[in-house]
Formats: structure tokens, sequence, C-alpha cells
């Protein structure tokens, strides 16, 4: 079974017209949020073996608060591509990732997120967690589960919504 943690960045300062979006950091909230989230993280199982995010400020950051919080090193890799990057981008990057390793942590952004988590879910835990399917608040976290052993094989309607948290939910 493969697991993907799909993760929206905390909480931004708004934007300016004198800083660029991609620049843009976390607020005191989104630094507190992530690490309750990181904490969130280091709960679950199994934990993630690769981090895939996007090169902007508020996803790096988030990475770097959640990925303390973990009981194990991940290996981190920030792409241009997944700057605001489309849910088929999203699903691409998963698709091509090496068999070997189980699980993923995805950093990234709106609306991307729930847009692939609405492609690719066939089934739900709870209800409560439909949400997911509409909308990511800033630092909430998707927990799907892949039934194949093959990253290849991610198809829509082919996984199942395991969990959902949100900072405001711990």
């Amino acid at each position: 079974m493969k697991t993907i943690y799909l993760m929206r960045h905390a909480n931004t300062e708004p934007g300016r017209s004198d800083l660029a979006d991609e620049s843009r950091g976390l607020t005191e909230r989104g630094k507190n949020d992530a690490q309750v989230m990181g904490q969130w993280l280091a709960k679950q199982t199994p934990q993630p073996e690769a981090l895939f995010l996007s090169i902007s400020v508020r996803t790096g950051q988030t990475a770097k608060i959640v990925t303390k919080a973990l009981p194990t090193d991940v290996c981190a890799h920030a792409l241009d591509a997944l700057y605001l990057a489309w849910a088929s981008e999203l699903a691409d990057l998963i698709r091509t990732q090496d068999d070997m390793i189980d699980t993923l942590l995805i950093i990234n952004h709106e609306p991307g997120l729930s847009t692939l988590t609405r492609t690719l879910v066939s089934s739900v835990e709870n209800e409560s967690y439909v949400q997911a399917l509409d909308h990511f608040p800033t630092g909430a976290v998707a927990v799907l589960e892949l039934a194949g052993d093959i990253w290849s094989e991610l198809a829509p309607q082919t996984v199942h919504l395991k969990n959902f948290a949100a900072p405001k939910s711990q």
C-alpha cells in the first residue's frame, strides 16, 4: 500500500504590490499552525519517506517547521514545477516516484490539492473529511491511501481518504 500526505502551506502574510507572490512568508499563526501539524504528522503511520514542495517561501517555511517535528529524516525536493501546480501536474509527479518509496509528503497550494483529492478519492473513512474534497484550509493535511504498490497505477477514483486534519481541529 502507498500513502500520500497532501498538505497545504500554513497561514501566509497578505499579498503586497512590492513582494512577489512566491516570496510571501508565514505569519506567526502560520508558524504555530505548521508546528501543530508537524506534531500531528509525527503521530501518523507510516511516516513520510520523501517530501516534495513548491519553490515558494511559504511552502519552504512550512516544510522546515513540519520536518523538525518528524521522528525520521525526510529527503526534501523543492521543485519550480510545483509552484501553483494543477492537480494533473501533482498526479504526474506522484506517478513517477520510485516504487521503493511507500510514503510521500507533498506541501503545496490550493486549488491543486483539493482538486487532486477530489479527482483521486473513491472512498472516505469519515464523512467529516469531505471538506478536503472542496477546499484545504491553510495547514491542512489529507492522508490518501493507494491500494496498490505501484505509483504509476495512480488514477482517478483509486484512493481512500483515510484522514483529514487542519490546525484548528487539533
